[in-house]
């Protein structure tokens, strides 16, 4: 597919929850983009829906109305079994608490994501070896990560992200459970592999300095969606 300058659009789109007592509207008439290379910061409050409209942006869940387009493609059309293949060759997910898997190594981790989109091993091992070297972690292929810290950690997760040359990065408070200076650290990594590589960021995050080192700022208060920087 040819890449146009959004690579993701999300028109009007509305999520609410239903409990016994109440429809609780989270999501209200948000619409933004992403350009092709740009990042862009979502900022709010814990518990004002951010991990909500992350995971509608990344299509784990639908919106009750609205849409959302990747590169041009509406994903309203897809099935999930289809949905789910064209998100593992489009998008790369960057978690707070890591989401390893202690009982394999380093590099097993860094290679799932091409394992399950069926990509050539040869070449994702090449491009592992690479990711880990540039995030100054190549003594550590064979480690578990339990044994790592937790800046290393975030490094094998970013690295894993990074590994099917996705088209945007997803990163739900990546520096979470992290010091200040090693998500600092952790952040400018981030960034720089984005730049060199071309891959759009959407960042989720509490943190007022790192927001401010991506292209454009929005908050997210009551459901709705504001530009802030």
């Amino acid at each position: 597919m040819t890449e146009v300058a959004n690579i993701i659009e999300v028109n009007a789109i509305f999520k609410h929850f239903r409990t016994k007592a109440e429809n609780i509207s989270v999501i209200n008439d948000v619409s933004f983009n992403v350009l092709s290379g740009e990042s862009v910061t979502i900022l709010g409050e814990s518990g004002c829906g951010k991990t909500t409209l992350l995971s509608l942006i990344a299509g784990l869940d639908r919106p009750d109305q609205g849409d959302v387009i990747w590169n041009g493609l509406n994903i309203k059309c897809l099935s999930d079994n289809k949905l789910a293949i064209r998100r593992s060759k489009f998008l790369g997910f960057i978690f707070q608490d890591f989401c390893l898997i202690n009982e394999i190594s380093v590099l097993a981790n860094v290679l799932l994501p091409s394992m399950l989109a069926k990509k050539d091993i040869c070449s994702a091992k090449s491009r592992a070896h690479e990711l880990l070297k540039s995030l100054g972690i190549s003594s550590k292929f064979n480690s578990l990560p339990n044994l790592l810290s937790g800046g290393e950690r975030q490094r094998v997760a970013i690295a894993r992200a990074m590994i099917n040359n996705p088209a945007v990065i997803v990163a739900d408070e990546p520096t979470g459970n992290l010091d200040e200076k090693t998500g600092a650290s952790i952040m400018k990594m981030i960034l720089d592999l984005c730049d060199s590589d071309r891959i759009s960021l959407v960042l989720v995050t509490h943190n007022n300095r790192f927001a401010a080192m991506t292209d454009r700022v929005y908050k997210l208060s009551d459901g709705s969606l504001a530009r802030v920087g």
